[in-house]
Order: structure tokens, then C-alpha cells, then sequence
């Protein structure tokens, strides 16, 4: 079991190449990393045999990271995927101390070989780039060999000794050592110089621009023209000759790519036939990921804005329930206890006012004790005025009561002030009592409307909250609802035909337009021959010819006809003629060589 690790920056490609790898039984991935720091980690604790080795990485790129591990991990292999074929990318990972350097475009099955070969010890590099990498080590001394050497390893897979330890680049440089030192130790031979006269050189040049001069008059003597053949000698012509061409098809197609993909698999070989419908490569639909990626985020945007629209609303909901609960109270219980708090206030006003009224012993008497007092005091003042003046008293006795009559005036007068000002006192308390009342009213009012006020704003907001929570859910719905490409895509054959081209591997980026796949149509094919300018001008379009494909028994013979005419000519003067015919059973195929009769 050969242990394997992956080290690649790119997703898609570790995925692939795993699922590629995977279904060898005598391979098997133990890590995946996606830069050098993370390979080198993983090497440490996994202990792989063999590491895929990609050059350009963040972090830590694949040349340092290939140095690293074949310096610190002797046993380990170093394999470089990279898609750049460049004998600068090729030198630098052959003196970092890779075991091998491979496109990323290499076949499936080439790659596992190659795992293999590198597993064994032998260094596995495309023969082309040992000629381009082996000189700019050691010089040109012996590229040839060095590569007839590479082509030799690669091909050992049965061989029972490898070397034990090296990379690629040694066995190179070994080789280019051998050879210089065999070249030293050749002996020097000196070169036989030859002096040349002057008359000499003028008998070369004279033959020079003799054989110049004679291969001229040679092509012009057969540039000239055949002698022209009428129609009926031009026909009888064709009808003896038999023009050889080879087979292509009638109608070629491509299938390219509607977005930017990337390539997961392929289902067909180039050659192999195909029927309509049939699957030919699975691609990873680049924007349709970039998309469904895109719908998750929105949805998951949406959901967090309805969790807050939801909030909201609850909020309101629940200021509405507090502030109505609030104003229920108030109307029925504050207000009515204002209202019998002031009419209890006024009430007490008024009692205090007339308790005030109530004449003490230290207060002044009442105005009907006063003034009847008053009275009674004139009245006796009057009597004694009649009894002094027919002398019936003393003057003194008038004199007294006519002061008693000042003192009750005097009371009276008192009595009369003080009612007043206890009717004034009474009314102003009574007043100030009704503006008590009155404010006490006008602020639970004023609260009153305040707390409706505000009933009224959460409401609002209430009913805002959930209408955006409705619309929010609508537009969720509708996101879910909506369709996304599908991430994975089936290209599939459109007819029945032939694969003639595959420009794509799997694990390569593709963009909108390029080509995939290219199909042939096999039911119909054509024959390209050419035609001499001297016989053309008996052949015309829809003309019958006959196609005869093979030798001896097995020649197969159909009948087509004549579709274009090429009117220009070659540079031997002969017109390229495309005819078709039908090949119903699919028995030919592309490139057989036939032969062509024109029938008249």
C-alpha cells in the first residue's frame, strides 16, 4: 500500500484528484493540506510515502516546502503537480529535491504509474522537459543520453532494485559527469587544415553558378503548361483515374461551457462512440456554488431580521397591554379618589369655616347679641336723657349709660367686621378647594392623555412590526422557493456521433465558451481529393461518385456526390473536391484512406 498526501491550495482539485486516486487498491490518501506549513506538519505525524506537491501556494510556497521535507524526511518522495511547463518552474523543483515534476493536465492513469514509479525510487519527469532542463546544469555534453536515460527508468516499473536515496536532478547530474569525464579522457585530434588557392576557389564558384543557373532552366522547362484537354477528353480522363483522399466527417460540433466550471470528470475517450443523451463529463459549476452560497447568506440575513422584526413586535404588543392596563387604572381608580379626595378637602374647608364661626368666650359675641345689646343700651340712654331733663337722676347715671351705649356700639361695629371677614375667609377657602379639585382632575387628565398617547405610538409600532415581519416571511419564502443552478452539472450528447477532441482534464478551470468536448457525426462522411486544373472543369456539384474504401475482399464500396469545388487552385495547380456519402451502419471511420471514381 502505497500512502499518499495531497498539497493543494485549490478545493476542487484536492477533491478530484483524491476521488481519482482513491479507487486504486494499492493506493491510499492519508492527509490533504493546503499549503507548505501544513504538508510539512503532516508529513511529520502521517509519515506518507509519496507527496503530490503543488508549486504555488499561500503561506509557504511548494519549492520550500519540497526542500523541507526532503531535507528533514529522507524516506519521503516528493512528487510536483504544476501547471506551468516551464524548465525554470522544472529546475527549481529538481534542486529543491523533487523525485518528479508532472502537469496537472497528465492523464489519470499516467499519474498512478507515475505515483508508482516514485514509490519504487525512480525519478518520473516527461522526457521533453529533461531536454530542456539537463543543460542549463552541466551544459550540452550529453543531453541526449540524460534523456534516453529518464526514458529508460520510466519505463522499469518491474525492475526489482531502485536507488535507495537522490532526486532526479542527481541522477542527471550523475550521468552528465560520467559522460564529460569519458570525453576527457578521448585523445585530442588535430584537424587537417588544408590551404586553398585562389584559382580553386574560382572553379567552385564557377560550378556553383553553373548548377545554379542549369537547376533553373530545369524548373522552368517543366513549369510550363500541359497541353488543355475539351470536355470529352477531360471526362474520359476522370473516368480512368482514381483519385486517393482520406475520410473525415460530414459535420463536426463542439459542446462548450455555459459558465465558468470546473472539470470533475470525464466518461469518454477521444475515438469512442456516443448516442444522444449520453453523459460525457461532469463539471462543478463555479457560479451556481457562488450562488447557492449567496441564497444562504440572504436566508440567513432574512431569518435574522425576522428574529428582530419578531422582537419588535412582541415589545409593542406588550407596552400596548402594560399601557392599557395602566389607563384602566387610572380611570377607574385615580381619577374617582382625586375627585373624592378635593370633595373631602372642600368639605373639611367648610366645617373648619364654621367651627370658626362658633363665638368663644374669648371671641367677640355674635351680631344679633351685639346689637340687640346695642339696642337695649340706646334705648336706655334715650329714657335716662327724658329722666335727667325732668330731673328724676343724676347726671352721672346719664353719663354712664350713655357710655355703655359707645361700648355696645363698639361691639356691635367689632361683630359685624368679624362676620365679614369669616364669610370672606369661608368663601376664599371654598374657592381654593374647587381649584384644588380642579388641578388635581386636570393632572390625572393630562396623565390621562399622556398614557393614551402613547397607547396610540405602540400601536403603531405594533402594527409596523408585524407587517414587516409579513413581508420579511413572504421574501424568505420566495428565496427558498427560487431555484438554483444545479451545482453539478451532466454535459450530455446532443447526437450520435464520434469524440474526436477532449481539450479539458480533469481538475482544470474552465471559463464561459470554451470547448469541451468535440463530437462527429459518423452517418454521413466526406472524401477531399485533389483534382488537376487541367480536368476540373468537367466535374460540377451534385456530380455521382463512387468511394471505395479498403483492399481485395474486404473493400467496401458507397456511392456519394460531389458538395464543393474548391475554384482556387494549389501551389500544384490542383483544386480540392469534397464529396459525400452516406455511411448508415457506421462501418467506417475517420482518417481511412479511400479511393474516388467520378461516374459521368
Amino acid at each position: 500500500m502505497i500512502r499518499i498526501l495531497i498539497v493543494d491550495d485549490q478545493k476542487m482539485f484536492r477533491e478530484a484528484l483524491k476521488t481519482l486516486l482513491e479507487s486504486e487498491p494499492d493506493l491510499e490518501i492519508v492527509g490533504i493540506a493546503k499549503d507548505g506549513y501544513s504538508a510539512i506538519e503532516q508529513v511529520k505525524t502521517l509519515h506518507p510515502d509519496v507527496v503530490l506537491m503543488d508549486m504555488e501556494m499561500p503561506k509557504l510556497d511548494g519549492v520550500s516546502a519540497t526542500k523541507t521535507i526532503c531535507q528533514r524526511f529522507s524516506s519521503c518522495k516528493v512528487l510536483v503537480l504544476s501547471n506551468h511547463d516551464d524548465d525554470e518552474y522544472v529546475a527549481k523543483a529538481l534542486h529543491a529535491g523533487a523525485m518528479g515534476y508532472l502537469l496537472k493536465t497528465i492523464p489519470a492513469q499516467e499519474l498512478r504509474k507515475a505515483i508508482r514509479f516514485l514509490h519504487k525510487g525512480y525519478a518520473r519527469i516527461r522526457p521533453g522537459l529533461y531536454a530542456q532542463v539537463v543543460p542549463t546544469f552541466k551544459g550540452m555534453t550529453s543531453t541526449i543520453k540524460t534523456v534516453e536515460l529518464a526514458e529508460k527508468l520510466s519505463l522499469e516499473l518491474g525492475a526489482t532494485s531502485a536507488p535507495s536515496n537522490g532526486s532526479a536532478l542527481q541522477l542527471l547530474e550523475r550521468e552528465n559527469r560520467r559522460a564529460i569525464e569519458r570525453k576527457e579522457n578521448e585523445p585530442l585530434e588535430r584537424p587537417n587544415v588544408k590551404e586553398i588557392s585562389w584559382w580553386q576557389v574560382l572553379a567552385m564558384l564557377i560550378v556553383g553558378v553553373g548548377l545554379t543557373g542549369g537547376i533553373y532552366l530545369v524548373r522552368q522547362f517543366f513549369r510550363q503548361p500541359l497541353p488543355s484537354l475539351n470536355l470529352s477528353q477531360q471526362a474520359a480522363t476522370l473516368a480512368d483515374t482514381k483519385f486517393p483522399g482520406k475520410i473525415k466527417p460530414a459535420r463536426t460540433f463542439k459542446i462548450a461551457a455555459t459558465t465558468p466550471s470546473v472539470v470533475e470528470n470525464i466518461y469518454v475517450k477521444i475515438g469512442q462512440p456516443v448516442k444522444a443523451g449520453q453523459p460525457l463529463l461532469a463539471v462543478q459549476n463555479l457560479e451556481a456554488e457562488n450562488a447557492l452560497l449567496q441564497k444562504q447568506q440572504q436566508l440567513q440575513a432574512a431569518l435574522q431580521q425576522q428574529q428582530i422584526a419578531l422582537q419588535q413586535q412582541q415589545t409593542a404588543r406588550g407596552r400596548i397591554l402594560e399601557l392599557t392596563q395602566e389607563i384602566d387604572r387610572i380611570s377607574r381608580t385615580e381619577i374617582p379618589l382625586a375627585s373624592q379626595i378635593a370633595e373631602a378637602e372642600l368639605q373639611v374647608s367648610l366645617a373648619q369655616s364654621q367651627v370658626d364661626t362658633v363665638p368663644l368666650p374669648q371671641r367677640q359675641d355674635s351680631i344679633e347679641r351685639t346689637q340687640a345689646i346695642y339696642q337695649r343700651a340706646l334705648s336706655k340712654v334715650h329714657r335716662f336723657t327724658e329722666l335727667y331733663q325732668e330731673g328724676a337722676i343724676a347726671k352721672d347715671q346719664l353719663e354712664q349709660a350713655q357710655a355703655d351705649l359707645q361700648v355696645a356700639r363698639a361691639d356691635f361695629q367689632v361683630a359685624r367686621e368679624a362676620a365679614q371677614a369669616t364669610a370672606a375667609l369661608k368663601a376664599a377657602r371654598q374657592e381654593k378647594s374647587r381649584y384644588q379639585l380642579r388641578s388635581a382632575l386636570n393632572a390625572q387628565q393630562e396623565k390621562l392623555k399622556q398614557l393614551q398617547q402613547q397607547l396610540q405610538t405602540a400601536r403603531l409600532e405594533y402594527a409596523q412590526a408585524t407587517d414587516r415581519l409579513e413581508l420579511l416571511r413572504k421574501q424568505t419564502s420566495q428565496l427558498s422557493a427560487s431555484q438554483t443552478p444545479q451545482t453539478r452539472t451532466i454535459v450530455k450528447a446532443t447526437s450520435d456521433g464520434i469524440a474526436i477532441e477532449l481539450p479539458v482534464a480533469v481538475g482544470e478551470q474552465i471559463y464561459t465558451g470554451n470547448p469541451l468536448i468535440g463530437l462527429a457525426q459518423l452517418s454521413n462522411l466526406t472524401v477531399e481529393v485533389p483534382v488537376s486544373a487541367r480536368l476540373i472543369n468537367a466535374l460540377y456539384p451534385g456530380q455521382s461518385a463512387a468511394i471505395a474504401v479498403g483492399v481485395g475482399e474486404n473493400t467496401q464500396k458507397f456511392t456519394g456526390k460531389i458538395v464543393s469545388i474548391d475554384p482556387l487552385p494549389d501551389g500544384e495547380l490542383n483544386h480540392a473536391v469534397e464529396i459525400q456519402f452516406a455511411n448508415p451502419k457506421q462501418a467506417l471511420l475517420i482518417g481511412q484512406v479511400a479511393t474516388v471514381e467520378f461516374l459521368q
